[in-house]
């Protein structure tokens, strides 16, 4: 690709051999060609680029440039469309009221002011092209001259429309950077030493919700798939706006909070349900906007939209909205690389509608550990909940299985913990179960039990058992076909809650023969 100066250096010197002058007779002018024509409207109306992309204060040192450069160029389109070439008076005023700057109180008004005085002053008159600086004093930023033709360029008139694109590139740049300025906070936060810091007051965290939700805080609720996620949200919205703690464990801050719920996956009616199901008393605290069916209209990446948003949702404390994904696919985003862009979106929202405290919804991958797609997704809120179901060792889940809450993040970590649920009221309690693993092992160790009881039981009912004193340890696991820890646990905690015996091994490298206690019932009671 040529530079520029490669380009200048190609182009022919300006010479009037160039181009052959028109044949006239005496007394007569030059004809005007359609070619000039053409080359003096593009000309003039370049003019007026140039005019409006000076600054203010280079338009005119009298203070009457912009409106007599503007002036000089209607007369010049008025003659144009005199010169007998199919360009019609009409073409030149709609080129001219489309082209004229509109600025320093230069209006429209004005501009049709202008372009009478233009047909008034030019009459009938044609283009001049033996004299064209004759036509109009086009002032000292306007050059007044036709665009170069096809065969008449030359290095000055070539170098002049380089110059001319530089500076309409140069104006929509400088735009650009003012309109983004414009968007940007306007005060740049102070600098702080970390001697300074160091001597401010240490203040203990403060909780929305205790333990869980840090004040001014941003929650992510990532939920694996049916795992109850409505139904929390639900018990979180009763928690705020009613004043009962949260999983009946944590309180959240006394005051009367108003909560904006905007839902793009249930019905409107299903919606009323499950939300009145909870029982809330203060309903009058919640707002609820459903969504299904019109996500779209939830654009908050548009700017103006955002502004409606937030002229709406102003006034509330707490903003939950479930959930992510619908509005990231109603908004053409990906899941894996967009997230960043809808999240800081929701921040700047609740920050013009002045909402200090948000939830958002989002599901888990297919791992069932994490929240699915960005990363960004991850570090972005100030704790993220986690709600899951048990799995069997297949990685499978059934619809009755146990679910699991825990948060963790900024001063947040709450250890997870099974949750109880009341299908009547649709509340949901920590039950102090523990974690999976700890439910597990404590669902094992209790078959484990009701195992060993049997196996103990039937061969005490033997007419000839092997021997009296019991079962050892290895008869034991083949009877009760249990051969991990879960078999020792159990086993060592009903000989200790008294419902198993031992008898002591004197041979074959110690230990014990275990059978029921002298007053256990085959079952197992005492």
């Amino acid at each position: 690709m040529l530079s520029p100066d490669e380009i200048l250096a190609e182009a022919p010197e300006k010479d009037a051999e160039t181009v052959p002058a028109p044949v006239t007779t005496p007394g007569q002018e030059d004809p005007v060609s359609a070619d000039y024509v053409r080359r003096t409207v593009a000309g003039v109306l370049g003019d007026l680029d140039k005019l409006e992309a000076l600054a203010p204060g280079d338009r005119t040192e009298r203070g009457d440039g912009w409106d007599s450069g503007c002036f000089a160029v209607a007369c010049q389109l008025v003659r144009a469309a005199n010169s007998g070439t199919d360009y019609t008076i009409e073409q030149a005023e709609k080129d001219f009221k489309n082209r004229c700057p509109t600025d320093d109180g230069f209006g429209p008004d004005r501009v049709a002011h202008k372009w009478s005085d233009a047909l008034e002053k030019a009459g009938d008159d044609p283009l001049h092209p033996q004299n064209p600086s004759a036509d109009e004093d086009f002032g000292p930023y306007m050059s007044g001259k036709p665009e170069p033709g096809r065969g008449a360029g030359g290095k000055d008139e070539l170098r002049e429309l380089i110059d001319r694109e530089k500076l309409r590139q140069q104006a929509r740049q400088i735009a650009a950077r003012e309109l983004k300025a414009e968007g940007r906070e306007s005060t740049i936060p102070p600098i702080v030493t970390l001697d300074a810091l160091a001597s401010e007051p240490d203040d203990a965290p403060v909780y929305f919700v205790e333990q869980v939700w840090p004040m001014d805080g941003h929650i992510v609720l990532a939920a694996q798939f049916k795992a109850g996620k409505t139904t929390l949200v639900g018990n979180v919205t009763r928690a705020i706006v009613d004043g009962v703690p949260l999983l009946n464990r944590f309180a959240p801050m006394p005051g009367q909070w108003r909560t904006a719920i905007i839902d793009d996956e249930l019905s409107r009616n299903m919606l009323r349900r499950w939300l009145t199901q909870q029982g809330i008393v203060n309903q009058d605290r919640v707002s609820i906007v459903p969504l299904r069916g019109r996500v779209s209209s939830f654009d908050i990446l548009d700017e103006d939209v955002r502004h409606q948003w937030a002229d709406l949702l102003r006034g509330h404390q707490v903003l939950i909205l479930d959930c992510l994904r619908p509005l990231m696919d109603a908004l053409g985003l990906d899941e894996d690389h967009d997230a960043g862009r809808i999240l800081d979106a929701l921040d700047s929202l609740v920050a013009e509608a002045g909402i200090p405290n948000l939830l958002v919804v989002h599901h888990m991958g297919h791992s069932g550990e994490r929240s699915r797609g960005d990363s960004r997704i991850l570090d972005w809120p100030d704790a993220t909940w986690k709600l899951t179901k048990e799995h069997d060792q297949q990685g499978n889940t059934e619809d009755a299985a146990p679910r699991y809450f825990s948060a963790y993040g900024r001063d947040v970590d709450v250890p997870e913990d099974q949750m109880d649920f009341d299908p009547i009221t649709q509340h949901v309690r920590l039950s102090g179960v523990g974690s999976r693993k700890t439910a597990k092992a404590s669902r094992d160790q209790q078959k484990a039990s009701q195992a060993v009881l049997k196996a103990l039981s039937d061969y005490q009912a033997d007419p000839r058992p092997v021997r009296p004193e019991g079962l050892s340890g290895k008869e034991l696991g083949d009877a009760t076909g249990i051969k991990d820890s879960s078999l020792t646990k159990a086993r060592d905690q009903l000989v200790k809650d008294g419902v198993v015996g031992t008898v002591p091994r004197h041979k074959q490298g110690g230990g014990f023969y275990y059978k029921l206690a002298e007053n256990t019932e085959p079952g197992g009671a005492k």
